[in-house]
């Protein structure tokens, strides 16, 4: 039998196939678990206020993170979760104050209240999301102390617009990386890198003064999105 406050790290016995609701729920003590990919589902409140574990990865194959998995773990600072995962239930990383970046998988469609209230005052968070198409959230599924949002390029629109997201639309970028080659010292072409990996190149196009290069093609009728990068402005918009 597991003793409240003595556990430290446990691995889940290889062919196990369900972490059951409460299993370790309150396990103070407890700093890391080992999930084996034999597990198919951990069920509500599986780790909730185990206040310092520190890092878990979910195997390939769980779809659902249920409700209140992780909530109150106060000191987790990495979640791994897998591309099998469609849902995030209720309250699922509620209260992960240390928890400043978090990776929604690409099959993600729907996130419910309080799941991703994650990061502190002092500790802001990141959330990448890899959803092309915005998953179902509520009006509180993600907390205050969240400082960004990176989504997909070419569903920034998609994601700004969306019922619920549009609150957040000033939290919500969409490069991942943004880069600019050079001939000899004048600037031929911006190249962005998505959170996807999609990687593109741009002509640019320099106004009288040389103040401030405009990236081509963009998705929407207006600039919608500007940054200085190597001492220039990159104003992206269409062509």
């Amino acid at each position: 039998e597991l003793i409240e406050g003595e556990l430290t790290s446990f691995a889940i016995p290889a062919g196990a196939t369900k972490i059951r609701s409460n299993c370790f729920y309150g396990y103070t003590a407890l700093t890391g678990v080992t999930i084996p990919d034999s597990v198919a589902s951990i069920g509500d409140a599986a780790f909730a206020s185990c206040q310092f574990l520190t890092a878990v990865s979910i195997p390939e194959g769980i779809t659902s993170i249920e409700s209140a998995t992780f909530n109150s773990c106060i000191s987790l600072t990495s979640a791994s979760l897998p591309d099998s995962l469609v849902a995030l239930k209720s309250r699922a990383f509620n209260g992960c104050t240390h928890l400043q970046n978090l990776t929604i998988p690409v099959n993600v469609t729907n996130i419910e209240a309080n799941a991703l209230v994650i990061g502190a005052t002092t500790i802001k968070a990141t959330i990448t999301m890899k959803p092309t198409t915005p998953p179902t959230i509520q009006s509180n599924t993600i907390g205050a102390n969240v400082e960004k949002i990176i989504v997909p390029a070419a569903s920034y629109n998609a994601y700004v617009t969306a019922t619920n997201w549009a609150a957040y639309a000033d939290k919500i970028i969409w490069n991942k990386s943004v880069s600019l080659v050079y001939e000899g010292n004048e600037v031929v072409q911006v190249i962005v890198e998505d959170i996807l990996g999609n990687t593109s190149g741009y002509a640019y196009r320099a106004p009288a003064d040389n103040s401030e290069y405009s990236a081509g093609y963009y998705w929407a009728d207006e600039p919608i999105y500007e940054m200085e990068i190597e001492g220039h402005i990159l104003t992206f918009e269409p062509v």
